[in-house]
């Protein structure tokens, strides 16, 4: 060991200060210029001090460990500058996207305009007459689809439904809770709640203070005004659930 580090001759320590003060050039530059002299300098290094003592040999290897790590800090940088520019691309992309997008939606504007202006009146009145015979003919297939569900929806009797929920509450609620149903009865009593929203009770509850109600709405308070106590009647109505065993229904209408 003292006999290889006094073998060492003053040329041999020229070589690593003059490489470290190029590194640092490249570092702080990265001229391509440089980059090339440190390759030759590390090709000389290397010659010079893989005969030294095994500290001095693992000097190359630091400097160049220091080389990849600045390298890998430029790489990275670099691609910062990509992706940035890559995103401001993008952003003035959807901003002409946008742009042609308003153009051809005005020109389109323009374009029917133009077209329904040249339009004879007697054109005019034949596509006016042909949309309101299709707005017709859809409110009267609309109509008929109604008809046909009321027609398949089976009838339950109000007292079926009174003791529905006097034996079972939970299992009444999934029955008729929420759900559209037809009910057919006898009419106990036609009266207002609270709020003024006419309703009827039907016969038979579990006793006569106990009689299941149908509400409708106000705006259809003219179907109850000719109705009688004991009218036989057929409902279309929403259940409501019950307060205190007593079933609730809404949105009623006769039928």
């Amino acid at each position: 060991m003292a006999g290889g580090v006094a073998s060492i001759t003053p040329k041999r320590f020229v070589v690593a200060p003059l490489f470290i003060s190029l590194f640092r050039s490249f570092v702080a530059t990265h001229d391509i210029d440089d980059l090339r002299l440190l390759s030759v300098l590390i090709f000389l290094l290397l010659h010079y001090l893989l005969s030294l003592s095994w500290p001095f040999a693992l000097l190359p290897f630091l400097l160049l460990g220091r080389i990849l790590a600045a390298l890998i800090r430029n790489l990275c940088h670099g691609m910062d500058v990509v992706t940035e520019v890559i995103q401001k691309g993008r952003e003035k992309g959807v901003k002409k996207l946008f742009k042609w997008v308003g153009i051809i939606f005005g020109c389109l504007v323009v374009i029917g305009m133009v077209s329904n202006a040249m339009k004879s009146p007697e054109q005019k009145q034949a596509e006016a007459a042909a949309l309101e015979q299709h707005r017709v003919e859809q409110a009267a297939a609309e109509k008929a689809k109604v008809v046909a569900e009321l027609a398949a929806m089976p009838v339950v009797t109000a007292s079926a439904i009174a003791s529905a929920y006097d034996a079972n509450t939970v299992a009444a609620d999934q029955q008729f809770k929420g759900k559209k149903f037809k009910v057919s009865g006898t009419v106990a009593d036609i009266n207002t709640n609270f709020m003024g929203q006419p309703y009827v009770t039907l016969r038979g509850g579990v006793n006569q203070f106990m009689e299941p109600q149908f509400a409708f709405e106000k705006s259809d308070a003219e179907q109850l005004v000719s109705l009688k106590k004991g009218s036989k009647v057929i409902l279309l109505c929403t259940g409501k659930g019950d307060v205190a065993k007593v079933p609730m229904s809404d949105s009623c209408s006769l039928l």
